[in-house]
């Protein structure tokens, strides 16, 4: 076994959490959850959480040549090392060696949730242009008025400005991608 869970970065603390029936539930830091952009009291809103409280995993440190794994592109998913990590102290906890398995029918399950900031910017370099549409129908965008107009303005840049970046990342991720094929 080997886990990483909130407040628990490994068996040891795990045991000690449900041990102590402590939670490890806590208010998310302003780096993890920007309150302006994603919280909203309203429970229906959509996009939005509307609470300000979760578990996080701790980020360790990881040894990436305990893993096998010579060379890390700077663009290496944390969440995919974090979960070599744990698969290889699962293996060590019940004595094996990752890189000498007796056989090559072994299990491995991982449940997770959530994702990274690889993952989001991946994500969110795909689905731009779908909500640059979106926002475009909004009625802000339709109706005329100095504000309104003002407004449009202002969010057609950001867009705009939002869509240029998620395109040079994209083509960025696409150009590492085809490197290490």
């Amino acid at each position: 076994m080997s886990c990483r869970l909130p407040g628990a970065p490994g068996l040891q603390e795990y045991w000690k959490l449900l041990q102590s029936g402590a939670s490890s539930y806590a208010e998310l830091p302003e780096s993890r959850l920007n309150r302006e952009l994603y919280y909203s009291t309203d429970r229906f809103c959509l996009g939005k959480s509307y609470t300000t409280r979760g578990g996080l995993i701790p980020q360790l440190p990881i040894d990436t040549k305990k893993l096998g794994i010579d060379d890390v592109a700077p663009l290496t998913d944390i969440c995919h090392l974090t979960c070599c990590d744990v698969a290889a102290e699962a293996l060590k906890h019940a004595k094996m060696d990752p890189f000498n398995l007796p056989s090559r029918n072994v299990g491995v399950y991982i449940g997770g949730t959530g994702g990274s900031e690889l993952a989001g910017d991946l994500v969110f370099s795909y689905m731009i242009e779908e909500a640059a549409a979106y926002l475009r129908e909004l009625p802000i965008f339709q109706e005329g008025g100095a504000l309104k107009a003002n407004a449009k303005t202002i969010v057609q840049g950001a867009i705009d400005d939002i869509a240029e970046k998620a395109k040079d990342k994209s083509e960025k991720l696409g150009e590492t991608a085809r490197e290490r094929s």
